[in-house]
């Protein structure tokens, strides 16, 4: 599990629209989306039924005026549905930071993402699990970086 509270994630989240479905990133997520309404700062654990509700079975949740949540079978793949998230909302703030009205993504493309990102779910078939070769490709280039600093 990943929660943040990133700006980009809780501008989103303090959308009443929440995410839009209108860029590449966002796109990857229809169908795959919850939402949970804000309950004040989280310290009640009869919250914790009631987050487990709203998630459901999908693995990106908002939390309403809060952050964002994501949950996988494992690290490498909860990380790269919460960078496929996060992204999702930097992009959707730097467009409607923009003059002019947002393109929207046709009902046609949105309901063909899940056959196309077929192809990037790898994990059968022998291949790597969900997730994998985007967090060694992550790790690599933390690695480079903390190279350069010792």
């Amino acid at each position: 599990m990943i929660h943040t509270h990133t700006t980009a994630g809780m501008g989103v989240a303090c959308k009443k629209e929440g995410l839009r479905y209108d860029n590449f990133y966002s796109a990857q997520l229809h169908g795959l989306l919850a939402f949970h309404d804000f309950e004040g700062i989280t310290t009640d654990v009869n919250e914790q039924g009631r987050l487990v509700k709203s998630l459901g079975d999908k693995p990106v949740m908002i939390l309403r005026n809060h952050g964002l949540l994501v949950v996988g079978p494992h690290l490498p793949h909860a990380l790269s549905q919460y960078w496929t998230v996060q992204r999702a909302c930097e992009v959707q703030l730097a467009a409607d930071s923009l003059a002019g009205e947002n393109q929207p993504v046709g009902k046609e493309v949105l309901e063909a993402i899940p056959a196309q990102a077929a192809f990037f779910r790898a994990g059968k078939g022998g291949g790597p699990r969900r997730g994998q070769l985007f967090f060694d490709a992550l790790m690599r280039r933390a690695k480079l970086r903390y190279d350069d600093l010792v």
